[in-house]
């Protein structure tokens, strides 16, 4: 970490991709399911709705 990189679990991080370098780029189709997801949990929206809207 001296060199300033961490390693980051590209495959679990929702809206985020890997691309050349190992630096991360938005994903756009899932970066808008992301922040429909923050919005319902900014509109107060508990955890069991949300998943239950997901589902």
């Amino acid at each position: 970490m001296s060199d300033g990189k961490v390693s980051v679990a590209y495959s679990s991080l929702l809206g985020y991709r890997k691309v050349k370098d190992g630096m991360m780029e938005i994903d756009e189709e899932q970066a808008a399911k992301v922040r429909i997801i923050y919005r319902w949990f900014m509109n107060v929206f508990s955890y069991k709705a949300i998943c239950e809207k997901l589902m």
